[in-house]
């Protein structure tokens, strides 16, 4: 007897898996073709948002700013004629009241008071042996009153030397920085009444800028920000201070916009006076939108 066998048909192994794989990556496909568009869009969109609410700094500028003081500056002048002996503190050095500047050379005051004391000390003794015999006079015909009339007149020209010499010293009147100092070395011929420093009273500078009238007028105002950046110092922003404006005025003369500023960091080390800078005053703040049309007006204004 014959028994049939009835042949199965062969599946491969890697059919099903295969479509399943070839599927995934269709899907796949399919995903990535939608991200690109979604990522453009979004950045289309980002860049939308940015151009119409975002906010930009406008910013005037001018090299044609100082540092200044509020109060005037003490002119230091030498008293009196004379040859310098010794110089003293450095441009930009904080000093006391009273301490010393500059000395002049004082030995030929020195040598005259002394000749002074020593003849004012053999009137003294003529004077006290006078005392033992007032009715008499000395050898030289001298009596007491005219020994006495001597002491004062010797005495006044002994307190007249000591203030001279005193003057030989210089002195800074007021306590503050030496702003400005003049090239004076040790052995120089100085005549009464020549300068030699000015001093910066204690207390923060301000800062005075000049903006031309156009376009600076109507858009510089009081309490706007503002930084300031010492010449020479780069434009870097540990180089620059920031300061706020406090008052605005238009000179008459020139017709130019003079501003003050004020510093608003009071730690920051003091400011020799007259130091040039460069202002920069945020008078605005625009979308890039906003700041594209008014610089397309400006350019079609006449």
């Amino acid at each position: 007897m014959a028994i049939a066998i009835e042949e199965q048909p062969r599946v491969s192994k890697l059919s099903i898996p295969f479509e399943q794989t070839q599927r995934s990556l269709e899907g796949g496909s399919s995903v990535s073709r939608l991200a690109v568009p979604i990522v453009l869009v979004t950045l289309v969109g980002l860049w939308i948002a940015w151009f119409f609410l975002a906010s930009v700094g406008v910013v005037l500028t001018t090299n044609d700013a100082r540092f200044e003081s509020r109060a005037p500056l003490h002119r230091v002048e030498s008293p009196i004629a004379g040859v310098v002996s010794e110089v003293f503190g450095t441009l930009g050095d904080t000093m006391d009241r009273g301490e010393v500047l500059l000395k002049l050379d004082p030995r030929t005051a020195e040598l005259e008071l002394a000749e002074v004391q020593a003849e004012a000390e053999g009137w003294r003794r003529r004077q006290a042996s006078l005392r033992v015999h007032p009715a008499s006079a000395d050898e030289d015909g001298v009596d007491l009153a005219e020994a006495t009339a001597e002491m004062q007149r010797l005495g006044i020209r002994v307190q007249s030397l000591e203030l001279l010499l005193e003057r030989h010293t210089v002195r800074t009147p007021v306590a503050g920085t030496l702003a400005e100092l003049a090239q004076i070395t040790p052995g120089r011929h100085l005549e009464a009444g020549a300068w030699i420093a000015a001093i910066l009273p204690d207390g923060h500078p301000h800062i005075v800028a000049n903006y031309p009238a156009d376009p600076a007028l109507g858009q510089i105002l009081v309490d706007q920000p503002a930084r300031v950046a010492l010449h020479g110092a780069g434009r870097s922003a540990s180089s620059a201070l920031d300061a706020v404006v406090r008052r605005v005025a238009r000179d008459s003369t020139s017709g130019a916009l003079r501003v003050e500023l004020e510093l608003l960091d009071p730690t920051n080390p003091p400011i020799a006076h007259g130091v040039p800078a460069t202002v920069d005053i945020e008078v605005a703040r625009l979308s890039p939108a906003r700041l594209l049309v008014r610089d397309l007006s400006a350019r079609r204004a006449p």
